[in-house]
């Protein structure tokens, strides 16, 4: 299960619970998750994966700890915990932490390699010594190596612009995360033209790790009018915008999730950090609200595309505030976009 920002202990053992059951809880108190999830469990053991996790507090781990032992306490059972961020333990985790290293140079260019040359084409051998030096750079970073592949795919008969990446000043930063983030930004700089730029930044209106569907992306788009049928090549609006949408696909800016029977995307995700990079680039144009609470409502600023994801709320309380706020606020009159996800399974009417 991802866990790159943090939630409240109630929320991640409800997550938890769903994945578990296929369905969200009934109650979100603490004392129903537990027995709702030792119910589940009962005397099983069992292997959690908490993936990416950023959340550095120790009270925070202990707690969950805590939780989950009065979940079940077996001998047997464990948790996973996948990080970048070495800070993030307690007694425990230090104890059996381990520290993983990066993928092998040969493994790192046979990953950049195919995402730059069609299959069972290769390099010429001074292109080659130029790549396996930006592998290098890439330090073993899976997101890295397919980015950074992705869109040099474009430029894959292009010298200068592969020693221009290879010298870029990116690679001397001393964080890895600055490192990424840096990197994704060459990879936005290098999109193709401003409308591609403009529609990767709106997919900051989705939530992190939201499955986008490549149908409802474009459809968006088209009705903000970011996309235009392209006469002169005979083509309608949706064609552009797929066209658009494969090319963030080719850069790894939006990841695939899963394909139709005629090998396109269907669906997609972006990873976190590419969230991040998009959310920056929207210019404070965008904002996205999960689980939003009254205040947080109440004292929305000005933006042109609106969201709330809402898991955990009640759906009349919800309709509610949203409703008073369309009603009341004028900054909802400017909005381009507003879209609301809930857990219950209705319309809401304004």
């Amino acid at each position: 299960m991802p866990c790159n920002h943090k939630v409240d202990i109630n929320t991640l053992l409800a997550k938890i619970y769903e994945s578990l059951a296929g369905k969200k809880p009934e109650s979100h108190c603490k004392v129903n998750l537990i027995k709702s999830l030792e119910e589940k469990l009962g005397s099983k053991r069992y292997l959690f994966v908490l993936d990416d996790v950023w959340v550095e507090e120790r009270a925070y781990w202990e707690a969950f700890e805590s939780c989950m032992l009065n979940v079940n306490s077996q001998n047997g059972s464990g948790i996973l915990v996948t990080t970048r961020k070495l800070e993030i333990e307690t007694t425990g985790m230090k104890a059996d932490s381990c520290l993983l290293n990066g993928l092998s140079d040969d493994h790192c260019w046979d990953i950049f390699k195919e995402r730059v040359f069609v299959a069972g084409t290769s390099p010429s051998p001074e292109l080659e010594a130029i790549g396996r030096e930006i592998v290098k750079k890439c330090g073993g970073l899976p997101l890295l190596l397919n980015v950074t592949g992705g869109m040099l795919a474009n430029y894959n008969d292009d010298k200068e612009k592969w020693l221009s990446i290879k010298n870029s000043k990116v690679w001397d930063l001393q964080e890895e995360r600055d490192r990424v983030q840096k990197s994704l930004a060459l990879s936005f700089d290098n999109l193709p033209n401003s409308i591609v730029k403009q529609c990767f930044a709106y997919c900051s209106i989705f939530k992190k790790d939201k499955v986008i569907e490549r149908e409802e992306l474009v459809r968006l788009l088209m009705d903000l009018g970011l996309i235009q049928a392209d006469e002169e090549r005979n083509k309608e609006m949706e064609a552009v915008g797929n066209n658009i949408f494969q090319i963030l696909v080719s850069n790894s800016l939006l990841q695939d999730v899963e394909r139709d029977e005629y090998g396109r995307v269907d669906n997609c995700s972006m990873h976190e950090m590419v969230h991040d990079l998009s959310l920056s680039l929207s210019n404070h144009e965008s904002l996205c609200l999960v689980d939003a609470t009254n205040d947080d409502i109440a004292c929305i600023p000005q933006f042109k595309h609106l969201s709330f994801y809402q898991d955990q709320n009640e759906y009349d309380e919800l309709k509610a505030n949203v409703s008073m706020f369309v009603e009341r606020n004028t900054l909802a009159r400017t909005l381009h976009t507003l879209f609301i996800k809930v857990e219950a399974e209705k319309k809401l009417s304004f």
